[in-house]
């Protein structure tokens, strides 16, 4: 099995057991030229511990090369859902060395078991192909 990089930094925040390095505010994140899986969340202060709410789940072969945020990826979706007031936030999961089809798999975990606003979900299962 490949082993991924994932230097998680305090705060992090874990999700599936998986240490995501963050959160970020997206406005003033810069993210680095690594692969990975990237969450986007709102505060919300029912969610324990984290404090934090999944809206969407993504990944990426780089991060420097991706535009945060993504109106592809369902920006207008984070804001209406953060009301427009509240700051939007990140956090990645490192994958160095990964590949297109292992990331697709961690982002599906993710979607299935969470099941965020703004990813594409159909009773629990996503539309992304298997």
């Amino acid at each position: 099995m490949l082993e991924f990089e994932n230097r998680a930094l305090q705060p992090g925040i874990k999700f599936a057991g998986k240490s995501f390095e963050g959160p970020f505010e997206l406005g003033t994140w810069t993210p680095a030229a690594r692969a990975g899986v990237y969450c986007v969340m709102v505060p919300d202060s029912g969610c324990v511990p984290s404090k934090y709410r999944a809206i969407y789940f993504g990944e990426t072969g780089n991060f420097a090369e991706r535009a945060f945020p993504s109106a592809k990826n369902g920006q207008a979706g984070w804001l209406k859902i953060a009301d427009y007031s509240q700051v939007v936030h990140i956090a990645a999961y490192w994958m160095a060395r990964s590949t297109a089809d292992e990331r697709k798999a961690v982002e599906r975990e993710l979607i299935q078991l969470y099941e965020p606003e703004c990813n594409e979900i159909l009773r629990g299962h996503s539309l992304l192909p298997q």
